[in-house]
C-alpha cells in the first residue's frame, strides 16, 4: 500500500505506508475556547526535569482535571482525573521525555515533562 501526504497544500509523491504522530491540540467544541483561540487558565509543572514525582498545579480551582501521560510514540503510560488544584504524578515513570495532556471544561494543554 502507497499513500500521499499533503504538505502546505500540495500532495507529494506516493510512498510506503507510515504511522504519524500528531502533537494534540486544544479541544475546540461548541465555543468552547475563548474568543482569541487560548484557554482560560494556566497550568504549570514543577521541578521539571524530575527524579521522582512532579507537581502540576493549575488555577481553575473546583474544575474537574483528567490528565493523561503519553511516551515519544504516543502510547498512554498514565492517566487521572482530579478535582485538585496540585497533582502529584511520575511515580513509576521510566527515565525519558513525556507529553501531558491537561483537559479542564473541555479545553487542553499540552506540556512536555522530563524524568532524569
Amino acid at each position: 500500500m502507497e499513500v500521499e501526504a499533503k504538505v502546505g497544500g500540495t500532495f507529494g509523491a506516493f510512498g510506503p505506508a507510515c504511522n504519524v504522530v500528531s502533537p494534540l491540540h486544544k479541544l475546540e467544541e461548541d465555543g468552547d475556547l475563548a474568543s482569541d483561540g487560548q484557554t482560560n487558565w494556566e497550568v504549570n509543572a514543577y521541578p521539571n526535569p524530575f527524579s521522582n514525582t512532579i507537581t502540576l498545579s493549575h488555577n481553575a480551582i473546583g474544575r474537574e482535571v483528567s490528565i493523561r501521560v503519553m511516551d515519544m510514540l504516543g502510547k498512554v503510560v498514565y492517566e487521572t482525573k482530579s478535582n485538585d488544584s496540585e497533582i502529584t504524578i511520575g511515580e513509576g515513570l521510566s527515565k525519558g521525555v513525556y507529553s501531558v495532556s491537561i483537559d479542564i471544561d473541555r479545553q487542553r494543554k499540552v506540556i512536555k515533562i522530563v524524568k532524569e
